[in-house]
């Protein structure tokens, strides 16, 4: 089984502090341990860096995203054609923002069975499941709760 990631995992895991920064964080590592197979889109990138950017110095957005760039066993969605067609039809079928439109079809093309994030917009989608991050502990048997 195959999660897509999307970029509020990330974002949470490099800032904050909490128990669900602590579960985004787990989650990764639960990536680079190869316990979960995950991808993620090349928009994500772009995500993250502009919500660090509004955090923290930009020296420091580069070394974060640096990390994101070589997360080990980490797959990244290309941008292509396929997913921007599809975005387009999940645009005609739901009422998604053109990015979280671009992740789910990222999700989609890439072959993942769920996406993890804490956006409940991608819990309206019938192409593909949706879980919180606390829920992909639970369901894949990580103690991250």
């Amino acid at each position: 089984m195959t999660y897509y990631i999307d970029s509020t995992v990330f974002f949470l895991a490099f800032t904050n502090a909490d128990a669900i920064g602590a579960q985004a964080r787990d989650v990764l590592d639960s990536i680079v341990k190869g316990k979960i197979t995950a991808t993620t889109s090349y928009v994500t990138f772009d995500e993250l860096f502009w919500e660090l950017k509004r955090k923290t110095t930009r020296e420091h957005v580069i070394e974060y995203t640096k990390h994101f760039l070589h997360i080990p066993k980490l797959t990244l969605v290309p941008l292509d054609r396929e997913v921007t067609l599809t975005a387009h039809k999940l645009l005609t079928t739901y009422p998604l923002d053109p990015r979280d439109a671009l992740h789910a079809a990222s999700a989609i093309v890439s072959g993942a069975s769920h996406i993890i994030s804490e956006d409940s917009d991608f819990g309206t989608l019938k192409e593909i499941g949706w879980k919180r991050i606390n829920a992909i502990g639970r369901s894949v048997g990580l103690d991250i709760l």
